[in-house]
């Protein structure tokens, strides 16, 4: 994502930021009750995320 942004020409100072608010996401599932270990966020962003909308355009 990070990468697709830079090619897109947003500015480092804006990339930079977002990498590091992205950096170090878990996420931990749920299903039937169960609740898994923590994974990280490898891509995208985490369901929730107040910018998930506008980062899914580019993305």
């Amino acid at each position: 994502l990070i990468h697709i942004l830079r090619k897109m020409g947003l500015p480092n100072n804006t990339t930079n930021w977002l990498e590091n608010y992205l950096q170090g996401a878990t996420v931990h599932y749920k299903i039937d009750g169960y609740i898994s270990e923590e994974f990280p966020i490898i891509h995208g962003v985490a369901q929730g995320c107040p910018m998930s909308p506008i980062l899914s355009v580019a993305f």
